[in-house]
């Protein structure tokens, strides 16, 4: 009898440490959708400036590409984001085809014109850290200007 209220306890144990284990990523991934806790991947594009409009600020001069194309690239960023399934190559090649950072930066620019955010903001909302850091290999493989 001893042993069978053993293996119970032993059942009961393991079935609460599974539960406490979900519940606590169950958690943390709500806790990253809400913002609370900082992802790395925000980390990674926080103190980029041809992420952010700030390069195209510095550089204006210096852009490009055309107003429609710009629009297009942060319509095709805009649009990575699914309901269901995101298209996180979208951003790899939305950033590819501004061909220089000056213009990704352009492209964030329009982007918070267009969408009222922060294009950083709006990555790290569904990007994970290993699509952040393609992205981050895309841009920086990108000339300047």
């Amino acid at each position: 009898m001893s042993e069978k209220k053993a293996s119970i306890d032993t059942m009961r144990t393991a079935v609460t440490l599974l539960a406490t284990a979900g519940a606590i990523i169950v958690l943390w991934q709500f806790g990253r959708y809400l913002s609370i806790f900082p992802s790395i991947a925000t980390e990674l594009l926080k103190n980029n400036d041809w992420i952010s409009p700030k390069g195209y600020n510095d550089n204006k001069n210096k852009v490009t590409i055309t107003t429609n194309t710009g629009l297009t690239l942060a319509n095709d960023i805009y649009y990575a984001k699914g309901y269901i399934w995101d298209t996180e190559s979208n951003v790899t090649g939305a950033i590819s085809a501004a061909g220089t950072k000056v213009n990704v930066s352009y492209v964030s620019f329009l982007f918070q014109n267009q969408y009222g955010q922060d294009m950083r903001t709006y990555l790290t909302s569904f990007m994970s850290h290993e699509q952040v850091q393609s992205v981050m290999t895309t841009l920086r493989e990108l000339p300047k200007f």
